[in-house]
């Protein structure tokens, strides 16, 4: 019965978990816009984490139908949803930079763009010690890719780690199907409690680059999954 709780049985949209993005999204952009309410960030951690329960059941659940997880099937599917709309952005952006903005900055935006149409915005940022509170400094109107990227890298590397997870015990499962997806519980526990002891020692130490980490998010992924 423990591992039927694991995931939803239905691959429908799911209007709860749509409509709380929603409230999450305007809760964001207030607080872009009119600082308002104060520590609306926080409402992105709450996407991180619907993503990891999302993601994560929709490749549990493809296993449990097919016996086998399609890795190529599973980029397929995420670069046709995210691809077009977030190469639409990248490229108008980096045009009207160059129609605003002084040749220099215009430039720097175009790199923005680059790094983040190769997944790793967030990455770019993080070494240019990007304060991405410093609202009253010139920022990047690229910045918010970085989430983006982290989310990206996330689809990226997931998939095979729960199908390690599932080889790790598949012989025992044959034998106990109980254990079925102990493996994969197993690497969730693994990554969530790394990821979330590294953030708490780098927020202390490199604040800036803790807050656009991979590594410092991949708990609140877990945490999801």
């Amino acid at each position: 019965m423990g591992m039927k709780l694991l995931v939803n049985a239905g691959r429908g949209f799911r209007v709860d978990l749509e409509g709380i993005r929603g409230v999450g999204l305007l809760v964001i952009l207030f607080s872009h816009l009119i600082e308002w309410p104060k520590g609306g960030f926080v409402a992105l951690d709450l996407f991180f984490v619907l993503s990891g329960y999302l993601i994560t059941g929709l490749i549990i659940r493809e296993h449990q139908r097919t016996g086998t997880i399609d890795l190529f099937a599973f980029y397929r599917r995420r670069t046709r949803r995210l691809a077009p709309a977030a190469t639409v952005v990248v490229v108008v952006t980096v045009l009207v930079g160059f129609l605003v903005f002084p040749l220099v900055r215009a430039v720097s935006i175009l790199w923005d763009g680059v790094w983040a149409m190769l997944l790793v915005a967030n990455w770019n940022f993080a070494l240019n010690n990007t304060d991405y509170f410093a609202t009253w400094l010139p920022q990047s109107p690229l910045l918010h890719y970085w989430s983006l990227a982290v989310e990206e890298q996330f689809y990226l590397l997931w998939p095979a780690l729960i199908l390690a997870g599932v080889w790790l015990v598949h012989r025992r499962a044959r034998r106990r199907p109980a254990l079925r997806y102990a493996g994969v519980i197993g690497v969730i526990i693994a990554v969530t409690v790394v990821s979330l002891a590294w953030s708490v020692f780098q927020s202390a130490t490199h604040p800036q680059v803790a807050y656009l980490s991979t590594l410092t998010r991949a708990w609140e992924l877990g945490a999801g999954a």
